[in-house]
């Protein structure tokens, strides 16, 4: 169970989760792709358009180098694919995420 805001509040996979199914091998970690992504302020962008994820990347893409912006959406999808597959569901009682940032 995780109680980050995406995952209690919309129910669905949210980034504690995903690192943690990069850090014990179960997604393949790609470090020049996430390197691309490092130091980005997500939450604030997220905010400002009212979390809205497709607005919040293509904001985001607009920072990027056009060439790896293929390599990133495929990863991406590859990524999602995986985390379908694995088919996770709830364990445990939901527990309140902290507040604050």
């Amino acid at each position: 169970m995780a109680n980050d805001n995406g995952s209690y509040w919309k129910g669905y996979l949210g980034y504690p989760s995903i690192a943690f199914l990069f850090k014990i091998g179960l997604l393949e970690f790609r470090p020049n792709l996430a390197n691309l992504l490092k130091g980005i302020h997500w939450k604030d962008i997220n905010q400002k358009f009212k979390n809205d994820f497709g607005k919040t990347l293509t904001y985001i893409e607009t920072f990027l180098d056009p060439k790896y912006k293929k390599s990133l959406a495929d990863y991406v999808k590859i990524v999602d694919e995986k985390i379908s597959a694995l088919d996770l569901g709830l364990l445990g009682t939901k527990t309140t995420p902290p507040e604050g940032y």
